[in-house]
């Protein structure tokens, strides 16, 4: 096998010979001889390949399996400075033989560092987060149209305020969503015949449902529970009575659904038809309705205290009591409170909407070998995705 030396040597003459090669190429190809031309661009092929093959080799050889001899020198590289990043994880009672393609030097310490776990989260990290920004956001969404001014859009949203950061309701666990595409075919009954003969009436997207978990840990998520539920119900009604802007009559608001990329769900409109929730009783309740509490922030403290004497307390005698005594009726206080609202930390709610299409665009813009490429399936300035 060749050393280093010799094959960088080997590829620096192939180089000053293909150099040389490549000027008679462009000497023949001016005097108006392709045919010498061609012949030596045949040569300088053979050439190339043995220049890829020599730097090949030379890729492949390693020096550092040689074993050091007497009177050699050795060089120390300079300290690297450590970070958490570039920290290895050190065995101090490992051997060279232990870790593959280890080589272990008579009289000189061994030290085996393995490869860290630490290092290779952290570059996953820095690559999530360079990727972060240019991959949209896939959760499932359910949300009003861009130009809405009602309801979480609006000047005063009061309830439901904490739609108006995520733009509607994110669902914070992916949700069972259920799509029901059928084509129509009719049957005449025909006199004196064996088989039905089917033909086609009309296609269409039946209703679209979606099964949703919500979980509330705090009393801020306890709050978003509740908007989500307050903003499902409002949906579910007409503008009426009062309202001006929507005029009342006007019908119950368009929502559009996005998530999962662009040929699932991109802001394809939608009415809902009937939310359905159930408040469960086998697990805890937690508080809300409080604007002045942040995420984490613990409301027992807050809670109304009734009949609070501790047992120690009657047997002390205190508040009142002597020996042989009667604990005194609990005086329960009024536990009307319009701040405070329960949520229980754990809740399923039900969706059931109908898909909306303009017939206008569907006459002007549909096609289905455009929807079969899927074309149509990603929002336009004009329109949301067509189901």
């Amino acid at each position: 096998m060749a050393s280093q030396a010799q094959l960088n040597a080997e590829i620096a003459s192939l180089n000053a010979q293909a150099a040389d090669l490549r000027r008679q190429i462009a000497v023949y190809q001016s005097e108006g001889d392709p045919a010498g031309a061609a012949e030596l661009q045949a040569t300088l092929s053979q050439v190339e390949l043995q220049i890829n093959s020599a730097q090949e080799e030379l890729s492949n050889l390693t020096v550092d399996n040689t074993e050091p001899q007497p009177g050699d020198t050795v060089q120390i590289a300079p300290k690297e400075q450590v970070t958490p990043e570039n920290t290895p994880d050190v065995n101090p009672s490992a051997t060279a033989a232990e870790v593959p393609g280890s080589t272990e030097v008579p009289g000189i310490p061994q030290v085996v560092v393995t490869a860290s776990p630490i290092n290779a989260q952290s570059q996953g990290a820095k690559e999530a987060n360079t990727n972060f920004k240019q991959t949209s956001d896939w959760r499932v969404r359910l949300s009003l149209g861009p130009g809405a001014k009602y309801l979480y859009k609006a000047e005063n949203p009061g309830l439901l305020a904490p739609l108006k950061d995520t733009n509607g309701i994110i669902f914070p666990y992916t949700p069972a969503v259920s799509i029901d595409y059928v084509a129509n075919y009719e049957a005449p009954d025909l006199a004196h015949t064996n088989y039905k003969i089917f033909q086609y009436k009309n296609s269409a997207v039946e209703s679209v449902n979606i099964v949703a978990d919500f979980t509330a840990q705090d009393n801020r998520e306890a709050g978003y529970v509740l908007a989500v539920i307050h903003f499902l119900r409002s949906v579910t009604k007409m503008f009426y009575g009062q309202d001006e802007d929507p005029i009342r009559g006007t019908p119950p608001p368009l929502c559009y659904l996005s998530g999962l990329g662009a040929f699932q769900f991109d802001n394809c409109p939608l009415v809902v038809t009937r939310f359905f929730y159930n408040l469960p009783s086998d697990v805890d309740y937690i508080r809300t309705g409080s604007s002045v509490t942040g995420s984490g922030t613990n409301l027992s403290a807050y809670q109304l205290k009734v009949n609070t004497s501790t047992v120690s307390n009657r047997r002390l005698g205190v508040a009142g009591l002597q020996p042989g005594g009667g604990l005194a009726a609990p005086a329960f206080q009024n536990l009307s409170n319009t701040q405070a609202t329960y949520i229980p930390t754990k809740m399923q709610i039900q969706i059931t909407a109908y898909p909306i299409v303009v017939r206008e665009q569907i006459s002007n813009e549909f096609s289905l070998k455009s929807y079969a490429q899927g074309k149509l399936a990603s929002a336009t300035d004009k329109r949301g995705g067509i189901w």
